[in-house]
C-alpha cells in the first residue's frame, strides 16, 4: 500500500516542541523553542499565521474551538492568548512559577486550566483574562489536565501516580485516585464528565467510569512518547519512540476481538513526539523529535494487509515514502 507524505519541516535550531490540531482539523498550531508559534493550514500545508513571541521555549499550544483564539504555554510558566484574525496577543497570564506541561479548554471557549511543574493547576477566564481558581494539591509537578466540556469537573495527574478530581462549581475536591503502580503520564475527561481516560508509563491506558463504577485496561505492548484520544472517530493514537505510529481503532469497544491495530511506520527511528488521525481517520498527522511534521494524503484504512496476531486483528500498514518539503 503506498502511503504518500507531505512534509512541513522545521532547521535543527528550530525544532518543534509541541503540536496541537484545531478542532475542526482545519489547522495545524505548532510551538518552537525560540518562542514562536506557527498555525498551518492543513489543506495547502502552508503557514497560516506568525505569532510572536515567547521569551523561552513553547511547551503547550491549543485553540478555542471556533479557530478564533490561540493559546501558548511556555517554559517559563507564562502564558499567552492570541488572536488568530490579527496575529497579536491579546493578553499575557502570570501565576505559574514553573513549566506549563499541559493545559485544556471548555467547549464554549470561556474557561482555560493549565497544569505547571510548580505542583500548580489553575483556571483562568478567557474573556476578562483573570485567574478565577488555583489547585495545588500534588507533591510533585502536574503533568496532565482535563477539564470536561461543560466545565464542571476537572482533573489533573502528577508525578506521584496520583489523579484528583475536582468539583468546579463547589471548589473542592471530588475524589483521589491513588490506586495506581506508575506513574499516570496523561489524563484526558470526557465531554459530559462521566468517563475518564488515562495513559500509565506501565504502558497502558485505563478507562474509568466516574464516580467509580466500571474500569476497563488497555495494555500496550510498545511503550508510547504520547498518546492522542479521537473520541469522535473512535481512534487511540500513539507515537513510539522508534518512528512509528500505533493507532487502536474502536478502543471504546468492551470486546477486545473489535479492537483493531494499524502500525505505520513514518519517521524511521526517530522519536514521534505528536500524532493524530484526521478527515475521519482516513489520514495521519504526526511530528518528530526533530521537528519534522508529516502529513500522510492517501492514507485508507480500508487498503491494509491484514494479519491475525491472538485473538486480535492487526493492520500493518506499509509504504513508499514520498515527500515535499515545504520551508518557511
Amino acid at each position: 500500500v503506498g502511503l504518500k507524505t507531505m512534509e512541513l519541516v522545521s532547521i535543527d535550531e528550530e525544532r518543534t516542541k509541541c503540536c496541537a490540531l484545531s478542532y475542526n482539523e482545519k489547522y495545524l498550531i505548532t510551538g518552537y523553542a525560540y518562542g514562536y508559534i506557527i498555525m498551518w493550514k492543513i489543506s495547502n500545508q502552508a503557514k497560516y499565521r506568525f505569532f510572536r513571541k515567547h521569551n523561552s521555549a513553547v511547551t503547550v499550544v491549543l485553540s478555542t474551538r471556533d479557530d478564533k483564539i490561540v493559546i501558548s504555554g511556555s517554559s517559563l510558566g507564562i502564558i499567552k492568548v492570541w488572536d488568530v484574525e490579527l496575529g497579536t496577543c491579546l493578553s499575557t497570564l502570570l501565576g505559574h512559577n514553573g513549566k506549563i506541561n499541559s493545559m485544556a479548554i471548555t467547549v464554549n471557549g470561556h474557561r482555560l486550566v493549565t497544569g505547571s511543574s510548580d505542583k500548580r493547576a489553575r483556571i483562568w477566564c478567557l474573556r476578562t483574562f483573570q485567574g478565577l481558581l488555583a489547585f495545588q494539591a500534588h507533591a510533585g509537578e502536574i503533568l496532565g489536565v482535563s477539564i470536561s466540556g461543560n466545565g464542571h469537573k476537572l482533573a489533573s495527574t502528577g508525578t506521584e501516580s496520583v489523579v484528583h478530581i475536582w468539583d468546579l462549581a463547589q471548589r473542592t475536591r471530588e475524589e483521589t485516585l491513588s490506586d495506581f503502580k506508575e506513574v499516570v503520564k496523561k489524563v484526558v475527561l470526557s465531554e459530559d464528565g462521566t468517563t475518564l481516560y488515562l495513559a500509565t508509563a506501565k504502558p497502558r491506558i485505563i478507562i474509568r467510569s466516574l464516580p467509580k463504577k466500571s474500569e476497563r485496561i488497555i495494555n500496550v505492548e510498545i511503550p508510547f512518547v504520547t498518546f492522542e484520544l479521537c473520541c469522535g472517530t473512535k481512534d487511540l493514537v500513539m507515537g513510539t519512540a522508534h518512528g512509528a505510529v500505533r493507532i487502536l481503532r474502536n478502543f471504546q469497544e468492551e470486546d477486545p476481538t473489535r479492537i483493531k491495530e494499524t502500525i505505520a511506520h513514518i519517521h524511521g527511528d526517530s522519536e514521534v513526539t505528536f500524532a493524530r488521525t484526521l478527515n475521519n481517520s482516513q489520514q495521519i498527522i504526526s511530528c518528530n523529535d526533530e521537528g519534522r511534521i508529516s502529513i500522510s494524503l492517501n492514507y485508507n484504512p480500508l487498503l491494509l494487509i491484514r494479519h491475525v496476531r491472538g485473538r486480535r486483528v492487526v493492520n500493518e500498514l506499509r509504504y513508499s515514502l514520498f515527500r515535499e518539503v515545504i520551508k518557511y
